[in-house]
């Protein structure tokens, strides 16, 4: 294969880094298409890889069609040549977040993590998120600590590539 070809083939394998580890429910499946990490119940992972990776990266239609087949509490993160997608359900029993970073986009389902891995610190807060949590506990909405860190919203889903 060619560098140039090599290098091609690289940049499209590597539209986002899946940093979730099998933890806490967490479950990898793996086919020559695609791979998909799940959690939760009312997935079934095989099938909804299947259905992402038919033919080239999905389309929003192919996504809201595959998150129609799952039922219950669940979270996903699909990816394959080209392209990622991460989803949640409607109360999004399970969070997921990603960053964008220099080598692409970096997805996993402990925040914590992202922020070290980035080295983040104190200069990187939103600071009205930490007012929230100073005041309440939580964040409101979407928000996150760190600025550069994103999460999916209840019954959200992003496409990548």
């Amino acid at each position: 294969m060619s560098t140039e070809r090599a290098a091609e083939a690289s940049a499209l394998a590597a539209v986002a880094e899946v940093a979730i580890e099998a933890e806490y429910g967490w479950r990898h499946h793996a086919t020559a298409r695609g791979s998909i990490w799940c959690k939760g119940h009312g997935v079934d992972a095989s099938a909804l890889i299947d259905r992402l990776a038919r033919g080239g990266p999905p389309g929003a239609r192919d996504v809201v069609d595959a998150i129609q087949t799952c039922v219950g509490n669940w979270a996903f993160v699909a990816t394959g040549p080209g392209w990622a997608v991460i989803a949640v359900d409607r109360v999004r029993s399970i969070p997921v977040a990603w960053v964008r970073t220099d080598q692409g986009w970096l997805i996993d389902d402990q925040a914590g993590r992202l922020v070290r891995r980035l080295g983040l610190s104190a200069a990187d807060t939103d600071r009205d998120a930490a007012l929230a949590v100073a005041m309440a506990g939580y964040t409101i909405d979407v928000d996150t600590i760190y600025r550069p860190i994103n999460q999916l919203g209840p019954g959200e889903y992003v496409r990548f590539g």
